[in-house]
């Protein structure tokens, strides 16, 4: 019980964005320009959005029976 305490808990960690600098030293750790095609993914979702819309619910699945 020597290991407890009333003391008020520990503050976590605030989970900060990487600097510009930290991003360019993790590019620079693998190999890879700070500038280019993997520096920014972006996936658009806009077409499964709208295939999803046009869906209206999740496709059922039934198995066939032998």
């Amino acid at each position: 019980m020597g290991a407890f305490s009333t003391d008020r808990p520990c503050t976590h960690k605030t989970r900060w964005p990487p600097s510009a600098a930290a991003l360019a030293e993790a590019a620079r750790l693998r190999d890879l320009p700070a500038t280019g095609p993997a520096a920014h993914v972006v996936i658009d979702l806009a077409t499964y959005a709208a295939t999803a819309a046009t869906l209206g619910s999740a496709p059922t699945y039934e198995p066939k029976e032998d």
